[in-house]
């Protein structure tokens, strides 16, 4: 700030001092008219030193408030003659800003706007539009850029920081309007370069400036910036502010300023046929239009007198609601059941179009009130998302829906009952059917189960006469008894019923085993090795011993030229030196060796496991040897002494 201050004293000991702010229009440049502007300004300051924003701008230190300059008075003043604004507003962290008199404008030229009545284009300055409204247009600039004074050379760019100072009142998306009627600037001014993103100086400057109401002309009320004439000033009302869609609605007028109009104009929008000019017969009155069906709805006033007009709106929108919606539901049933929904529907006071979607797809639609209700669902067979939405019948668009949020079901698929039991037929022994006999017999039951879905087997297969794919079989939940054929099958024998669960996807199965025996004799199995170790120098011996196995159901992991696959009974040796395969540990496996006489037992298997090495420890077990693992002492094992013999 001291840095800014020792620049006002430099400034004004270079221009002198200013004119203090007028309330009235006075003579300028001769014989043009003049008014002062007041009011502030704002600009982010983000409290970094040396200062990151603009703060406060004052346009008139003559005007009431606080933050300004010490010293002479300076202000903006608004040339009613050539519409451009002049002279100087005050930062309170960047000094003092000129309007007018400036030269080598920005690239671009985004803010300058051809100015009617022949002044710069450039220089700050009111247009008015083709619409009839009035626009700032224009650049200022702060004085802090040039080496003295607000003029002249500027300083080098490494003083500056990237900042040129300059301030945009135009640009693609931003300006200042300016309303007669109620003598104010709104809106806001870019103090970053050029006012296009697309610009190579875009946002080199200090950000956006925001003209803080009330920003106007320092002239009497009911007067404005452009001159002292009367001028209606339109006010607009409506009531109820915010009407639901069945309520009437009343739109007050007050003109004042004026003793008359000699032109009054109204507009709507959606158009309104209650609202129309012949309504207008007096200054101050209100007008009954009926209910509204559509949002926004804008009524809008315009009142002539003379060469100046003013202009009022007012905006109404419908009230309408957004419901509050909950929802329960059961978290789980039973497959095909029904299920039963508990909803509460709040703040939707004309109702609102109810929608119960399953798993996000519309299950059913109804007309929904404030107040509790259940929905019904039957036979639901799979785990289901529920959500309830509730969308406000009030016309305007878009509506309000409420939504309940996911309440989850999961459905319980049982397992089907089933039981099965198997006999032999002859003799109804449950345990074993004999070699000899007539079949088997099998009772069970099925219910729950999904239709036509059973499948009986034999050992897994479906091929047997009398148990199989051809069976029917009846699932009504009572017993039903089923025969086979002679049985040939040895050992344990596994009679099985498979069903899927009710719902068609999941196989579930029930079985029994029975045995037939008929002095069978088991398979054996024996692989070895002859001893544990064999040193590199040593030839290894594999033996293997097969018998009442089925030909060609063993493997082994090893080659022998001496084994054919075909044995059901063998005894063989696998010889080969230690030094073909090297030292470490190795294992010989014969597997997947089914027993003749049990082909449904789980086949047999049998490994032997031995360790090459280029020297074994030696295998001793006497106990009187120093070198084996078990030596117990030396006085039990020394030889027994005889008698001592007397030399004669």
């Amino acid at each position: 700030m001291k840095k800014f201050l020792f620049l006002f004293f430099v400034f004004f000991g270079i221009f002198g001092f200013l004119n203090f702010s007028n309330a009235a229009e006075y003579n300028c440049n001769g014989s043009q008219k003049c008014v002062d502007v007041k009011g502030y300004l704002w600009g982010a300051d983000d409290g970094t030193n040396p200062p990151g924003g603009i703060g406060w701008i004052n346009l008139n230190n003559t005007s009431s408030g606080s933050n300004t300059a010490n010293g002479a008075d300076y202000k903006v003043t608004f040339n009613r003659d050539t519409w451009e604004f002049t002279g100087y507003a005050y930062s309170e962290n960047y000094g003092y800003i000129k309007f007018g008199g400036l030269s080598n404008f920005p690239s671009g030229n985004e803010a300058c706007v051809i100015n009617e009545k022949g002044g710069n284009d450039c220089d700050v300055h009111m247009i008015k539009n083709t619409n009839g409204s009035y626009e700032m247009v224009g650049y200022a600039r702060f004085c802090f850029v040039y080496e003295t004074g607000c003029s002249g050379t500027l300083k080098p760019s490494n003083e500056l920081g990237g900042l040129d100072g300059w301030i945009g009142f135009k640009g693609t998306n931003f300006s200042i309007t300016y309303s007669t009627s109620t003598n104010s600037f709104q809106g806001y001014a870019w103090g970053g370069g050029s006012g296009d993103p697309n610009n190579s100086e875009y946002g080199q400057g200090v950000g956006w400036i925001k003209f803080i109401s009330p920003v106007s002309c320092d002239v009497s009320t009911g007067k404005d910036c452009l001159s002292d004439n009367s001028k209606p000033i339109v006010t607009l009302t409506a009531t109820p502010s915010k009407p639901n869609y069945t309520q009437n609605v009343t739109i007050d007028w007050d003109i004042t300023g004026v003793s008359s109009c000699d032109t009054v104009t109204v507009y709507s929008s959606p158009t309104n046929t209650n609202w129309d000019s012949t309504v207008i017969s007096n200054l101050s009155d209100n007008k009954n239009i009926g209910t509204l069906s559509g949002t926004p709805n804008v009524f809008g006033l315009t009142c002539t007198y003379g060469t100046e007009t003013g202009t009022a709106e007012v905006l109404v929108e419908l009230d309408y609601s957004s419901p509050i919606i909950t929802l329960s539901a059961p978290a789980s049933v039973n497959y095909d059941d029904d299920v039963t929904l508990n909803y509460s529907i709040s703040n939707a006071p004309y109702g609102c179009n109810a929608t119960l979607y399953k798993n996000g797809v519309m299950e059913q639609g109804f007309t929904g009130n404030n107040g509790n209700g259940t929905l019904n669902v039957a036979d639901l067979k799979v785990t289901t998302d529920w959500e309830l939405w509730c969308e406000d019948v009030t016309p305007p668009s878009p509506s309000r829906t409420g939504r309940s949020g996911v309440k989850t079901t999961s459905v319980v698929v049982s397992n089907p009952v089933m039981s099965l039991n198997v006999v032999d037929n002859g003799t109804n022994d449950p345990n074993e059917i004999t070699c000899t006999n007539t079949g088997a017999k099998i009772t069970y039951s099925v219910s729950n189960a999904y239709p036509n879905s059973c499948v009986a087997k034999v050992n897994g297969s479906t091929s047997v006469s009398g148990w199989g794919n051809s069976t029917t079989i009846i699932q009504d939940g009572t017993n039903h008894i089923s025969t086979t054929g002679a049985v040939t099958q040895t050992g344990n024998i596994l009679y099985s019923l498979t069903c899927m669960k009710i719902d068609g996807i999941t196989p579930f199965t029930a079985g029994d085993t029975i045995t037939r025996d008929c002095n069978l004799t088991p398979g054996s199995l024996s692989v070895t090795a002859s001893k544990a170790c064999y040193e590199t120098s040593e030839n290894i011996d594999i033996h293997y011993i097969g018998s009442n196995l089925q030909a060609n159901s063993c493997q082994k992991n090893w080659t022998d030229a001496g084994w054919t696959g075909n044995q059901s009974n063998f005894d063989n040796h696998y010889q080969f030196p230690a030094g073909m395969i090297g030292v470490g540990n190795h294992s010989y496996t014969m597997s997947s060796c089914v027993e003749e006489d049990y082909p449904t037992n789980p086949p047999l298997s049998s490994t032997a496991t031995i360790e090459i090495k280029t020297t074994c420890p030696i295998v001793c077990n006497d106990p009187c040897d120093p070198n084996c693992p078990n030596y117990t002492s030396s006085h039990r094992c020394a030889p027994l002494k005889g008698p001592k013999i007397k030399e004669q």
